[in-house]
């Protein structure tokens, strides 16, 4: 049964069980699925889930982990969707910043602030962005 909640505008969250809940005498484990979806469109990620597997900690209440799928899949939804494209303008800069979008302060290094119509830029993700897990994962101190 999906299991789905919607996150925001963009994304939407399928946190439906993969498989039956295993219940022992001292610990349960639930495998869920942890994909995003763009929210009206239910298109399948280009990524693939690899086995996930968390360390068995019997002193911890409670165990969650994030695999590098669901985090890609993330990235994939709020892409595609344009959301990581930000318009920033002056007055979102704090007054106390030396650096102002100006053509005074950036016209050395970006000569189109001086074109009409400058006084923002717009930053934006060019590649999906992905997550690629190094030799340790992060844990909580």
């Amino acid at each position: 049964m999906p299991v789905t909640a919607r996150l925001d505008p963009f994304a939407a969250f399928d946190y439906s069980l993969v498989s039956k809940p295993m219940i022992a005498r001292d610990h349960g484990d639930m495998d869920l699925k942890g994909e995003f979806y763009g929210v009206g469109k239910h298109t399948e990620s280009p990524f693939s889930p690899a086995p996930f597997l968390l360390p068995d900690e019997g002193d911890r209440m409670l165990l969650l982990g994030l695999s590098e799928f669901s985090a890609n899949s993330a990235a994939f939804v709020y892409f595609t969707a344009g959301a990581l494209r930000k318009k920033l303008t002056d007055s979102m800069i704090p007054k106390r910043s030396p650096i102002r979008l100006n053509t005074r302060s950036l016209g050395l290094f970006c000569p189109q602030v001086s074109q009409p119509g400058a006084g923002h830029c717009w930053i934006w993700a060019k590649p999906p962005p992905g997550l690629a897990p190094g030799p340790r994962p992060w844990a909580p101190p």
